[in-house]
């Protein structure tokens, strides 16, 4: 694992927790993902499932002194509990909003306002966004948004809510490559 970081994408992920829980395998698979992080300083995208067990995540994180800027804590906006997100990014987190266009799981409306209730609380350095786009159907040949979704869509309706050219610059090309810096 140490090789393939060092030599490769430099990111371990996603690895992910259960449904409010870690289970053993989980856990062992975390522990692995902390002494390679330790190693390397790679970055750790981690998979909550609905957006639970995030804080845990970052206790487990914090309880092994690893870096966390250079922690991206992923589909938090499936919890639709922006104050367990607002406490996320004050323990030094990145969130990613990146079930964009997935409306059955939460609104996107609800996700532009979780980011720009952020970006107001001057936590923009520490979102990530994007599409989870994971399956055939997403595709846009078959009836799905497709890859373009989040320019011709999300965008324009953060610009709606207020949102900066500058912060969607910082949101969208800039904070992935600083948290790698870091």
């Amino acid at each position: 694992m140490i090789s393939d970081l060092n030599n490769g994408a430099e990111i371990i992920g996603e690895i992910g927790t259960s449904l409010n829980e870690m289970t053993n395998n989980e856990n062992k698979v975390f522990e692995a993902a902390c002494i390679a992080q330790m190693k390397t300083n790679c970055i750790i995208i981690t998979h909550t499932t609905l957006g639970t067990y995030a804080k845990e995540q970052v206790q487990f994180f914090k309880d092994r002194n690893i870096n966390l800027r250079k922690i991206i804590i992923s589909h938090v906006a499936l919890s639709k509990d922006f104050d367990m997100i607002l406490e996320l990014v004050k323990q030094g987190v990145n969130v990613a909003f990146d079930t964009i266009g997935k409306e059955k799981y939460c609104v996107d409306d609800i996700q532009a306002d979780y980011i720009k209730r952020l970006i107001e609380l001057g936590y923009e350095k520490q979102i990530l966004m994007s599409m989870d786009c994971t399956r055939q159907s997403h595709l846009k040949k078959n009836g799905g948004h497709g890859f373009s979704y989040l320019i011709d869509i999300f965008v324009p309706l953060l610009k709606e809510k207020g949102i900066t050219e500058n912060s969607l610059q910082q949101i969208m090309c800039n904070n992935f490559t600083e948290i790698m810096e870091a």
